[in-house]
Parts: C-alpha cells; sequence; structure tokens
C-alpha cells in the first residue's frame, strides 16, 4: 500500500524545531530540498526554528518530507550507517568498537533501506564536518557543519510503499547524547586527533580502510580485524542495538491487522536482517529465532514482497 503523506508532515517540523533543529521542507518523496525564487531557494542554508516559516513553508508544500539541517546552530551532527549495495556500515562500526569501546546509546532513527542514524550532541570549540565512506569507511558517513538528513515521518525516495523513517526511542525518551572521544577524533580527523588513535592500536592488525583513515602503514599480509569485539557487547553477546531493534518489530507484527500480517512481517525482517548480518547478536540465540519455520542461520529477507531466505548468521 503506497504511503500518503498529510498533516503529520507539518507537525513533525513544528515538533523537530522545537527540540532546537533547524528544519526545511524537501520535495515529497525525495531527498531534493523545495524550491521556489524569492520564498525559498537555498535548500539547508535556509533551515529555521521558527514557527511562523514552517508553516509558510508547508502551507506551500503540505506533503514536503521534512528535513534537519546538522551541525552549530543545530547542535548535532549524524553518524549514519548504509547498508546497501553490498556494504554494511554496521561490520565497520563494529571493527572500531572493537579497536576503540562502544558507541554509547544516543538518539537514533533507523532508514527504510536496513541502515540507521546516530544523533551526537554538537561538541564545544571544534568542528564536524560532511565525510563520506571513502574517508571514513565502508558504509560510514557523517552529517555536520552544511549537512542535512531526512527525519520521520519522511517517505524513502526508494520505497514508495513505505516504511517511513522512524525512530528508534521517542527523542523526548532518548535525546542526543556527547559522542564518547574516541569517535569525535576519528570523524574530525585532524593531525593531532590521528596521532592519538594511532597511539591506541599500536602494533595492532588493521584493514586497509583504517590504516589509510590513519595514515600508517599496513603489512600486506595483515588479516582483517574480527568484528564486533566481546567488550563492544553486553555479556549475553547481544547487541543493545539488536535487541531493541527485534522487540520493536515482535511488537509491530503482532499488532498488524488482518489482511496487512504479511506484508508487516516482510518488512520487519528486511530492517532485522542487517542487524544480524553485522553479528550483532551471538548465532545461537539468532538461529532460536530463526526456527522452525528456517533452517539455523537463516532468516527471511524481501524479494518482489515475497519472503524468501536469506543468511544471516554463522559467516
Amino acid at each position: 500500500m503506497t504511503e500518503v503523506p498529510g498533516p503529520e508532515m507539518l507537525a513533525a517540523a513544528l515538533k523537530h524545531a522545537d527540540r532546537g533543529w533547524r528544519v526545511f521542507p524537501c520535495v515529497e518523496r525525495t531527498k531534493r530540498p523545495c524550491d521556489a525564487v524569492g520564498f525559498f531557494e537555498h535548500g539547508c542554508k535556509s533551515a529555521t526554528k521558527s514557527p511562523f516559516w514552517i508553516k509558510k513553508y508547508w502551507g506551500r508544500w503540505p506533503t514536503a518530507n521534512p528535513a534537519v539541517a546538522t551541525g552549530a546552530d543545530s547542535a548535532l551532527w549524524v553518524l549514519d550507517i548504509d547498508v546497501k549495495n553490498g556494504v554494511d556500515g554496521f561490520d565497520t562500526l563494529g571493527v572500531l568498537e572493537s579497536l576503540f569501546g562502544p558507541v554509547p546509546t544516543t538518539l537514533g532513527q533507523r532508514t527504510p533501506t536496513g541502515g540507521a542514524q546516530r544523533f551526537f550532541v554538537w561538541p564545544e570549540g571544534r568542528e564536524v564536518r560532511n565525510r563520506n565512506g571513502k574517508k571514513l569507511g565502508p558504509g560510514l558517513d557523517v552529517r555536520g557543519d552544511g549537512g542535512y538528513i531526512m527525519v520521520p515521518p519522511s517517505i524513502h525516495p526508494e520505497r514508495l510503499d513505505g516504511p517511513r523513517y522512524r525512530w528508534d526511542v521517542d527523542p523526548e525518551t532518548q535525546p542526543a547524547v556527547p559522542a564518547p572521544d574516541w569517535l569525535l577524533r576519528y570523524v574530525i580527523g585532524d593531525p593531532e586527533d590521528l596521532d592519538w588513535l594511532r597511539q591506541q592500536v599500536d602494533g595492532r592488525a588493521l584493514p586497509e580502510w583504517l590504516a589509510k583513515r590513519l595514515k600508517t602503514a599496513v603489512p600486506v599480509d595483515t588479516p582483517p580485524v574480527a568484528a564486533p569485539h566481546p567488550r563492544a557487547l553486553p555479556s549475553d553477546g547481544i547487541h543493545p542495538y539488536a535487541r531493541k531493534a527485534f522487540d520493536d518489530e515482535v511488537m509491530k507484527v503482532r499488532a498488524a491487522p488482518p489482511g496487512q500480517r504479511n506484508e508487516t512481517l516482510n518488512e520487519s525482517a528486511f530492517v532485522l536482517g542487517g542487524l544480524w548480518a553485522a553479528a550483532c547478536c551471538p548465532t545461537p540465540w539468532s538461529n532460536s529465532i530463526c526456527t522452525p519455520r528456517f533452517s539455523p542461520g537463516q532468516g527471511c529477507r524481501r524479494t518482489n514482497g515475497i519472503a524468501t531466505p536469506r543468511r544471516w548468521c554463522g559467516r
């Protein structure tokens, strides 16, 4: 069923602005900023916290996707974890956590492609710039000064039937927190930051993309670093993101009305598949979830709207 945008777009935009975030409209079902000569012409540079102008913008474009400009004026930056085109940002983040420490629980949202975005408080006295996977590692991007992100209840441009962007936890319950020192140093990457990071991994085997980021030599025969390291996970081996995501999707499937259960199950499996592929939970636990309908180590994925087996674990 095709998602139909309505008055919830304006309501959400006003709520985001009330949190102190600069908001602006994007063309319905896209990530492209709206544009009108003499009215709204400069995309995220024209983002605002003013309820007056937000109502004006959505009065003209009532079905527009809400977007938030990142940076000092919104007091936040965002770590974007992509899972698409054969690249899994959760694997990359797992390597970093195994070397430097876990990323704390913070405000986050799940994207319709199975990825995630983690919101962090803007650091005082430092500048976070936009970065992409070529700098940070496969599947990791950063939205900082001059950047922007789509926020709930935006409709993803590649999925007209939904699901929409949605929060992991309501922002009123879980606000953004400061990033750990190592992560801030990693994404900023000033010379003194890279020097500090190199000291933390001195003598450790590094994958090529990380050696490149830290500007250090990597032996030709150096094996890739296993991810994630146990110290990045709770004692039961289940990443908190995976546990929370699974609980949320179970409730979503249980609450689905008759006639929508298969589609809801497919969507939930699509969202959770990325977490199993990223090894965010132990194989025995994930196998127990997948049986008896599927054989051990398998889940399901969407293929033309039909649930089919997909290898999730035991990689």
